[in-house]
């Protein structure tokens, strides 16, 4: 057949018929068919780490890389990650996953890889792929300011809004700071300078016990990274106390009381 006759057949079965004559004249015909493949098999990979982003907790694990493919059944799957390559089979279901150990996860210095895969369908056509991925295992540093000027709080301060502030390197403008003071928990957000702040209400500096307690700070990272800073400030003073004096003497209203009043 000739080349151009071959590449213009189209994909799928094609059936080839052939026909002639014997010695005798007589006519003999013959028939096969033929599969006609020539598309590479598809090939992705899902999303590493659920963000493509290798924390300091999932540094310490093993690592499962996964993906899909319409190669037949069976079919293998080359993965290169690091220079250390890695096999994994396409099932039934068009999956493939292949895991990696934690000895090699932790080898993984901070910056960013590549996955680079690679698979080829019973017919010999291959295709490949790659995706990207960051290791990023150093927390925040978070750092929180002096309370009040003096991380002391009188009576007269403790009656008006104190602002709990700090500065954050490591996160990003909008990521979350959780302030937790006794048993109440405040929010507030990394500002494009790297600083943060919370308003303390008096409210929530009421409930408070008199003497020292402890701001506990955290922040969280896109990769998840957390970092952690505390302070400690005291309260001063006496809170206000209301009383009541005794109502009629005894606490008691009879009815010849209620007459006279």
């Amino acid at each position: 057949m000739p080349t151009a006759d071959a590449q213009a057949l189209g994909e799928g079965n094609q059936a080839v018929l052939v026909s002639g004559k014997d010695a005798t004249g007589n006519t003999v015909t013959g028939a096969q068919l033929l599969t006609v493949d020539i598309q590479p098999p598809t090939l992705a990979i899902n999303t590493i780490a659920q963000d493509n982003i290798i924390s300091s907790a999932e540094h310490n694990v093993a690592l499962v890389l996964s993906g899909t493919s319409n190669a037949e059944a069976g079919q293998t799957v080359t993965l290169t990650v690091n220079g250390k390559s890695h096999t994994a089979t396409v099932g039934s279901d068009g999956t493939w996953q292949v895991t990696l150990p934690a000895t090699e996860v932790q080898a993984l210095a901070e910056g960013n890889y590549a996955v680079n895969a690679s698979v080829s369908d019973r017919a010999g056509n291959s295709t490949s792929h790659s995706a990207n991925f960051t290791v990023d295992t150093s927390a925040p540093v978070v750092s929180v300011n002096t309370v009040a000027g003096d991380d002391i709080l009188n009576n007269a301060e403790q009656a008006v809004a104190q602002i709990i502030s700090g500065q954050v390197s490591g996160a990003s403008p909008g990521d979350t700071v959780t302030v937790k003071l006794g048993t109440h928990v405040l929010t507030g957000i990394v500002l494009a300078d790297g600083s943060w702040n919370v308003a303390l209400d008096p409210a929530v500096t009421r409930t408070l016990d008199r003497g020292a307690n402890t701001i506990f700070v955290t922040v969280t990272d896109a990769a998840g990274n957390t970092g952690a800073a505390s302070r400690a400030i005291t309260l001063v003073g006496v809170s206000p106390l209301i009383t009541i004096n005794t109502v009629s003497g005894d606490d008691i209203i009879s009815a010849q009381k209620k007459v006279r009043h």
